[in-house]
């Protein structure tokens, strides 16, 4: 008996540890972070460059939903129509700006909305069917436009900048030279400041000259 009580009590542990794993790996996919959602297809004219099903969706960089869905559109072939699933708070607005955006680099790609204006109504759908967002191309961006973006970016820093970092490199050559023709003097500078501070090496203790040799004694009353 009691050792089936300590197979049990272990079967509990594992399975408990099982849970939650699981529960963590649902709660930092954002899978159970949202309550009521409402349903919006986005149409990408000629791409969403990667957008796939589980993407997240961000409303002014704030994780707002997921891609559910992601398909050609059968009416025209050169559309892409995404369905997502957006928290029902979320204040999407009929002049609300669609795009797609990276997450970092190297990062996949997310469905961002942004902005809108309060006075504007929420989109509706029709006849029971989805609102539709329409995407703007210029905000729709892949993955490798926007590397070559941020590099041209970097390059024109560099070149901005060229005679800056020409005049610091060349203060460091003639730094780190004069440092190595010196070094014998910096090795005696470091040396003192550690003199200095009680860094080095402590000090024999002089014996005080009395006059007479070491062997002497003196009498009493002397």
């Amino acid at each position: 008996m009691e050792r089936q009580a300590r197979f049990v009590l272990m079967g509990s542990f594992v399975l408990a540890f099982a849970v939650a794993i699981f529960g963590s790996v649902y709660w930092l996919h954002g899978m159970g972070t949202f309550g009521a959602t409402t349903i919006y297809a986005v149409r990408f004219q000629g791409g969403a460059p990667g957008v796939g099903i589980g993407s997240s969706v961000l409303f002014d960089g704030l994780r707002v939903g997921e891609v559910t869905s992601i398909g050609f559109n059968p009416v025209d072939p050169n559309q892409v129509v995404a369905t997502i699933a957006v928290d029902q708070k979320t204040p999407v607005r009929e002049d609300t700006q669609v795009g797609v955006d990276t997450q970092g680099l190297i990062g996949g790609g997310v469905i961002s909305l942004r902005g809108g204006t309060a006075a504007s109504p929420a989109p509706s759908g029709v006849g029971g069917a989805p609102p539709v967002l329409e995407a703007e191309p210029a905000l729709v961006l892949g993955l490798s436009e926007t590397a070559r973006q941020v590099l041209q970016r970097i390059d024109k820093m560099l070149a901005d900048n060229s005679d800056s970092l020409h005049a610091t490199l060349s203060n460091l050559q003639v730094f780190s030279e004069a440092l190595g023709r010196n070094s014998g003097h910096v090795d005696a500078i470091m040396q003192g400041l550690e003199r200095m501070t009680g860094g080095g090496p402590a000090k024999a203790v002089s014996r005080r000259w009395s006059g007479r040799p070491s062997g002497d004694t003196l009498s009493p009353g002397v």
